[in-house]
């Protein structure tokens, strides 16, 4: 719909797209603002390439093939109060042995990026998809997706994370296992993570892969379903003053009971209809403030649109 071509000191207000390639499509471009902007069954809601000191706020993504996508030299790049939901990469001929579609994918050679007050949900891939360095992630609920934060950047800090119920995708190699399913995916990298909520994420609620590295601190781990794992470590993998739960396990693995971590359960109000509130009784309380996310409004009755 607007293609900036290296133009700069730009606003955009209270804009609705719908059927392009594109709400936003910037190359070279710098301080623009985007303030209420809607695309829906679009390629892309806003494209950024080699692009810096963008200020994207109170706007939607629905339905398009992706959300809000940098790449190149795109830098210093602040989304607050952003809702995404439904990526889905379809195209003609599309590659079906792996489904793709994020809320928001940043690439490798992006940087100086903050993510605050998101909702990022029911996409075939990521809810955030972040391969960028300096990164900072807050506040920020992700549902339904194949992993709900996948991450691959170097200094990316998250806090008040609230990830529930990733999904995995269908194998279509004969004889395999479902791909995906993950809560937080660290596939490569060093990840900070506190305050957060990963709960009942089909695979694993926590994946950290071979070649990545996570510290985990004042959070949450839960899941009340039989299949599936609390933890994939196999990378570098720390934890501190973190509360592990399986409800189908009757005893709690070593690493996940240890001195620095608690296994109890969290006494969640009614987690079989998306009420995460706690007990007053709840463990979390022996921690000031508690462990977790704060609880998000949508949980008790989450967004599907």
């Amino acid at each position: 719909a607007f293609d900036l071509k290296n133009n700069n000191f730009i606003q955009f207000k209270n804009i609705h797209v719908k059927n392009m390639r594109a709400g936003v499509r910037m190359k070279n471009s710098h301080h623009i603002t985007i303030d209420g902007l809607t695309v829906e069954n679009s390629h892309f809601a806003v494209l950024m390439t080699d692009s810096s000191n963008i200020l994207i706020k109170n706007s939607i993504a629905r339905n398009n093939r992706n959300g809000f996508r940098g790449e190149g030299k795109t830098h210093d790049i602040t989304f607050d109060n952003i809702e995404a939901y439904r990526s889905q990469d379809k195209y003609e001929g599309y590659e079906k042995k792996y489904l793709n579609g994020d809320g928001f994918t940043f690439e490798d050679e992006t940087f100086n990026l903050v993510f605050k007050n998101i909702i990022s949900s029911f996409h075939w891939d990521a809810g955030l998809d972040i391969k960028g360095s300096d990164v900072t992630i807050d506040h920020v609920i992700c549902e339904g997706n194949a992993n709900g934060l996948k991450l691959w950047g170097k200094n990316i800090s998250v806090s008040q994370a609230f990830v529930y119920k990733s999904k995995s995708q269908p194998n279509f190699k004969k004889g395999k296992p479902p791909l995906e399913g993950f809560g937080i995916n660290v596939r490569e990298g060093v990840v900070q993570v506190s305050y957060s909520s990963f709960i009942n994420n089909e695979s694993e609620d926590v994946k950290v892969a071979e070649n990545g590295e996570l510290t985990l601190e004042k959070s949450l781990v839960f899941r009340n379903i039989s299949k599936g794992k609390l933890l994939g470590d196999y990378g570098k993998f720390s934890s501190k003053d973190v509360l592990w739960f399986n409800g189908s396990l009757n005893k709690p693995s070593s690493i996940l009971s240890s001195a620095d971590n608690l296994w109890a359960d969290p006494e969640f109000m009614d987690p079989l209809h998306n009420n995460y509130r706690f007990h007053p009784t709840s463990p979390v309380y022996r921690f000031n403030p508690p462990l977790g996310a704060s609880i998000p409004k949508i949980s008790a009755q989450p967004h599907s649109s």
